[in-house]
């Protein structure tokens, strides 16, 4: 893979960062304007950690072979997870939270060598018919598979990469064929407070099933996605299907190698910043796979560039301190 295919994955993931966090603050100045400037202050805080990724894996770093046989069936496995994710979604009922994690399980347990691809053309699978009916669903399906070798070597460890490059997917297709759907709102104090708290409990529980348990990213998420969404569904009346979307979007957030976050404290910090995301986008950019996936990308990176400057800080005072003595 060459670095002008890393510096395009790079991009398109950095791109709809941007994108989702635009409409989070435009959501939140619609809402509680005081939060924009410490919102916006945390995502530059990610935009700034992305640069160590662009040093790194993107200018330096293993090269993959693009069009190895690898990377051709992880290719297969992409678009035929957003395929399988999708029929079970819209066509048998099943609905986009156990959906997309029924599949995870099954990849994660039976397709272990692509489990991973398959799981984020899951995400894309997740997607509302009335954003990608079924001949532009086939569109995104190809255009998932092709994002995802573009990406295949930067920000790995980061929970939601794969969410991003359905998210991206599905809203580049969307826009080729100018659909849209709409998104949801978050009424009550009450509602926004169930968001935060199931948002860290989902990170949480997946980051503890994953390094504690030794269970695996995907396992790990789809676990605690299926049966805590499934839990949550059968209270529809009561905000469960919104909460079901929540955990399970969230449990990307635990996805997170250890290479990126060391223990669940900076993992459910993340996930309290996936909450407050997903409040103040829930209006915009409704129906698209993935949208959860980029949710948490946004939060990860974001909360590791905050800690990361955190420390830095420290550092430098320290250092002072020192040099005063």
């Amino acid at each position: 893979m060459s670095h002008v295919t890393r510096h395009i994955g790079y991009w398109v993931l950095m791109g709809f960062y941007g994108l989702l966090a635009y409409y989070t603050l435009l959501g939140a100045y619609e809402v509680l304007p005081l939060l924009v400037i410490p919102m916006l202050g945390i995502f530059v805080s990610g935009g700034l950690a992305s640069i160590y990724v662009l040093k790194r894996e993107v200018l330096g770093g293993q090269m993959t072979v693009l069009f190895s046989k690898t990377q051709q069936l992880n290719a297969l496995g992409a678009f035929m997870g957003a395929w399988s994710t999708y029929l079970l979604n819209v066509y048998i009922g099943l609905g986009a939270v156990l959906a997309s994690c029924f599949i995870g399980i099954i990849a994660a347990l039976y397709f272990k060598k692509v489990q991973v691809p398959v799981y984020c053309g899951a995400f894309l699978g997740m997607s509302s018919m009335v954003l990608l009916p079924l001949q532009a669903f086939a569109v995104a399906s190809i255009l998932v598979a092709i994002v995802f070798l573009l990406t295949k070597d930067v920000f790995n460890g980061y929970g939601g990469k794969l969410g991003t490059i359905a998210f991206s997917a599905a809203l580049i297709t969307a826009w080729l064929f100018s659909y849209s759907a709409p998104g949801i709102q978050i009424n009550t104090m009450l509602e926004a407070l169930l968001v935060i708290i199931f948002a860290m409990i989902g990170a949480g529980l997946t980051f503890a099933m994953n390094h504690r348990l030794n269970a695996g990213p995907v396992l790990s998420s789809a676990v605690v996605g299926f049966f805590l969404g499934a839990i949550l569904l059968f209270f529809p009346h009561v905000f469960g299907e919104v909460l079901a979307l929540v955990v399970v979007g969230a449990s990307y957030v635990g996805m997170c190698g250890a290479n990126r976050f060391s223990d669940e404290r900076g993992i459910i910090v993340a996930g309290l910043f996936f909450g407050l995301i997903y409040i103040f986008s829930a209006p915009y950019l409704g129906g698209a796979g993935g949208k959860l996936g980029t949710t948490a990308f946004i939060s990860g990176l974001s909360v590791k560039g905050l800690f990361t400057l955190s420390v830095q800080l420290q550092h430098r005072l320290v250092s002072q301190k020192h040099r005063r003595v």
